[in-house]
Order: structure tokens, then sequence, then C-alpha cells
């Protein structure tokens, strides 16, 4: 129907813009503090994840630990909700947060988005800005699909339902307004 991402985010005064895939992987995966890889972020700085039934936590999960275990982490976090996380990294100048681009894309007087640093099918470093544009162009390397499952017969309701969010013009430009990147919408994307 539509795709989100997975975002890390901290607040307007942490001291770095950027996160690398690397940093994130062996954070998730060997327990490794994010100040070993990444320049300016201090060695007390703690991930805010909400709890582990959480979507953004099996997102993270699944794309920063590869799907395996989350290694114990004297500097992971979990906590209730999103919500509980926004608080969390608002109340703290070296905190980070985890987070779908979707709940964060209009609450940038609080908080900034932590652009990603990657390597390239061409092993070429690259950073990136977390952008809806990136999101659409398969660009992004943590990109989080919204998808309907039915058990049931395909000429039912729940089918329609499904049908007219990922095909009418009018849920199709709500996802877009709301930081969600349609999966069928007519998009053009000119380059800067």
């Amino acid at each position: 129907v539509a795709t989100d991402a997975l975002v890390f985010y901290a607040s307007k005064s942490f001291a770095s813009d950027t996160l690398s895939v690397e940093a994130l992987r062996e954070f998730f995966k060997q327990a490794s503090p994010l100040s070993k890889r990444v320049r300016g972020v201090s060695s007390g700085t703690i991930v805010y994840v909400p709890t582990p039934m959480s979507s953004i936590t099996s997102n993270c999960i699944l794309q920063c630990a590869g799907g395996g275990a989350v290694a114990q982490n004297a500097f992971l976090r979990y906590v209730g909700s999103s919500d509980s996380v926004k608080r969390c990294v608002a109340n703290s100048t070296t905190a980070i947060g985890a987070g779908m681009l979707s709940d964060l894309i209009r609450d940038t007087v609080r908080f900034k988005i932590l652009g990603i640093k990657y390597t390239d099918a061409d092993s070429n470093r690259r950073a990136m800005k977390v952008e809806q544009s990136a999101v659409y162009r398969e660009m992004y390397p943590f990109p989080v699909k919204i998808q309907v499952m039915l058990l049931e017969n395909l000429q039912d309701l729940p089918m329609g339902i499904a049908s007219f969010l990922a095909y009418e013009p009018g849920p199709q430009k709500y996802f877009l307004q709301q930081g969600i990147v349609p999966a069928y919408a007519r998009i053009q994307l000119y380059e800067e």
C-alpha cells in the first residue's frame, strides 16, 4: 500500500548530524557504543526504542541487527511507546531515538532526523538526508513496507478497502502528506 522509513533522530542540540549504517549494525548486533564509530557522539549516548513488541523495534531488529537477536547493550533503552521515546530524546542533548519518518516529518522544531552514511554498490561512501524522495527511489537503507494482508476470499469487503487504500488518489495523497511514500501514486521527481 505504501512505504514508510525507520529513522533515527535526536534533539536539535545533538552533536552529530549523521549516523552510519555500519555503526548502527555494530550497535544492535555487537553492543558496540556509537561513540566508537560516530564522530561527535558522547560515550554516554543512549538509544531509545519502544518496547520489543513495537513495529519500530521489530524493524530495528530486522534491518539493523540482520533479523538476529539484539545484543545485550548498556546503551539501549526500551521505553513504553514512540511518544515515550520522543520525551526521552527531547529531555536530553545526548540521546538518540528510533522512530518512523511519518511520525517525525512534521516535528522538526524539537528534533532533527539524523542523516545516514552508507557504502553504495560501487564502494563509494555516501551521506543522505532522510527524505521521502530517497525512500521512493529505494536509496534509503531502512524502508518499511506497509502492506495489507488478507486471509479471506478476494471478492469481499476487506479486499475492497485494501484496493481503495492502495489505488484511489485520495488515500494515496493523504499518505504522501503524512510522510509515507504511496505505492501506486504517480510521482514526478525533479533533480536540484
